[in-house]
């Protein structure tokens, strides 16, 4: 017996988010890890957590519904295993702190296209 293409399968609600929740996470571990750091000496760091805060930014729309600070708190529980619950309110005043500040922000279209081009005419020299 073949087994069923769940392709088919609409996914919806609670179930939706959790998949793109998954997927996000999956997305922002992957390019911390590109970094190649030792991340066990970032876990209070400051600029460590504007990163991780700053590649969430860009990456999660708004239309899909997803807590972005639940979300950092989710990916550094996961980076620094286990994470203790005064560490847990350490991040969320820090990241509360950052985007009181507007460190966390989102980096124009307009930007991103420039810088685009410049590495393109890099590669061609």
């Amino acid at each position: 017996m073949a087994t069923p293409d769940l392709s088919l399968v609409s996914l919806r609600n609670n179930i939706l988010l959790d998949v793109k929740r998954q997927a996000y996470k999956t997305k922002i571990l992957d390019r911390i890890k590109e970094l190649g750091l030792d991340i066990s000496k970032y876990a209070h760091d400051q600029e460590f957590i504007l990163l991780v805060c700053n590649i969430i930014e860009h990456l999660v729309k708004k239309s899909d519904n997803i807590p972005k600070r639940d979300l950092a708190i989710e990916i550094f529980a996961e980076l620094f295993d286990p994470i203790t619950e005064v560490h847990k309110q350490i991040l969320e005043s820090s990241i509360d702190f950052l985007h009181k500040n507007g460190n966390i922000r989102k980096v124009s279209a307009y930007k991103l296209f420039r810088v685009g081009i410049k590495e393109l005419f890099k590669i061609f020299r």
